[in-house]
């Protein structure tokens, strides 16, 4: 049986949805007519977490025997998590975190862990001991003879890990790259997908990417997942007056053969962190009708829920001072890698993605202590509007 070809994503796989198609599912499989559920979704969009009806049913929310109507309004939405990420964080930094080269440089020059960066493939940028490449033919040279393996290649710019690739080693005889989930891929063909993307900056909004060494998962995660891709821990820290504190966690588990640990690839899991002990919940795969909840590994069968984090206070000491880096933004997303070197930061993610915490943990957002840092928030920024000046009539400005 000939092996299968190795899927290389450079952008998020589309997903169709219908609403019409998502309402009759849930009736067939849960009882609750279309008429509820358009109420639901009616009541869910004005409400103060704005839900689309995509994100009413992934979360679940018609199910009635996990969520009241009062724990289903608790639930934030895209453009409620908009809305928020204007009142809490300085727009200009966002800028900074998305650059991953730039964003590396600072926490690398602040003393913070990160991953070495190795090289860069960008037509201008560069400095004068980082490998710049500029063309197909350096790019494959280097890969060829002198980049260090093994590396971790990602887009400068990139989100939702599109474009990433772990690479192990380089092997002449077949001129081919192989990888960190075993798999291989032509070097001609993987120079040519990246300049694919780079070269078409609209489509796969992606401005150069960024080589780095690739890390080791710490064993104790390696030995629950089976897996060297690298399992990553979503922190999502609230700054209140200049303190970081943790507010919610998960672990994002790698799973088959994904070079990445992102929820939307087919098969990851998700799981709900105690941000005090380390200890891990029960794990979902999944979102909507189509959701599992794991207590073990499927691929090693050893035991998720229950499982303490190795390096947790160590992790939570370096994601407070992680903030410090970007003092405008006053809610944090940071994506930590426990390795078998300690914890390292990967990247910030300004406000994060509303939708991890929220099916890790099966509850909204919108609670007590969450709305009262908005309030305090808001008061903030309102502090920092100088008045108008008074301006007598008929007075020329």
């Amino acid at each position: 049986m000939t092996e299968e070809p190795f899927v290389f994503h450079l952008e998020r796989p589309r997903q169709n949805f219908s609403v019409v198609e998502a309402a009759m599912a849930v009736a067939r499989a849960n009882g609750r007519s279309p008429f509820g559920q358009a109420a639901d979704l009616l009541r869910l969009r004005r409400g103060p977490g704005k839900l689309d009806a995509d994100e009413y049913y992934a979360f679940r929310l018609w199910d009635r025997t996990r969520f009241s109507p009062a724990e289903a309004a608790a639930f934030a939405g895209r453009a409620r998590q908009q809305e928020d990420a204007a009142l809490v964080n300085d727009p200009s930094w966002y800028a900074l975190g998305q650059d991953k080269l730039a964003a590396g440089a600072v926490l690398e020059g602040l003393g913070l862990p990160v991953p070495p960066i190795l090289a860069i493939l960008h037509e201008s940028r560069g400095g004068p001991s980082l490998p710049a490449l500029r063309d197909r033919e350096s790019l494959a040279r280097h890969l060829r003879e002198e980049i260090a393996y093994p590396f971790f290649g990602k887009p400068i710019g990139g989100s939702y890990s599109v474009g990433v690739l772990g690479v192990e080693a380089y092997e002449a005889d077949g001129d081919r790259l192989r990888l960190a989930n075993g798999r291989h891929i032509a070097l001609t063909d993987y120079v040519e997908r990246l300049f694919e993307a780079y070269e078409q900056k609209t489509r796969y909004n992606v401005d150069g990417f960024v080589f780095q060494a690739l890390l080791r998962p710490h064993p104790e995660l390696a030995a629950i997942t089976g897996s060297a891709t690298l399992p990553t821990i979503r922190v999502v820290l609230l700054i209140d007056e200049g303190e970081a504190s943790l507010f919610r966690a998960c672990w994002k588990i790698p799973a088959g053969e994904n070079q990445a640990d992102n929820f939307w690839r087919k098969g990851n899991l998700l799981a709900p962190i105690d941000v005090t002990t380390g200890q891990v919940g029960e794990a979902l795969r999944g979102t909507g009708l189509e959701q599992e909840r794991l207590s073990h590994h499927p691929d090693t069968g050893a035991a998720i829920a229950g499982a303490v984090l190795p390096d947790w206070a160590e992790l939570i000491y370096l994601a407070r001072e992680a903030t410090s880096a970007f003092p405008g933004m006053q809610m944090q997303g940071w994506d930590i890698a426990l390795t078998d070197r300690g914890p390292r930061l990967i990247e910030v993610n300004g406000v994060g993605d509303y939708n991890l915490p929220q099916i890790a943990y099966g509850r909204g957002l919108l609670d007590r202590d969450f709305l009262a840092f908005l309030q305090r928030c808001r008061a903030r920024k309102n502090r920092k509007v100088p008045p108008l000046p008074q301006v007598a009539r008929g007075t020329v400005q």
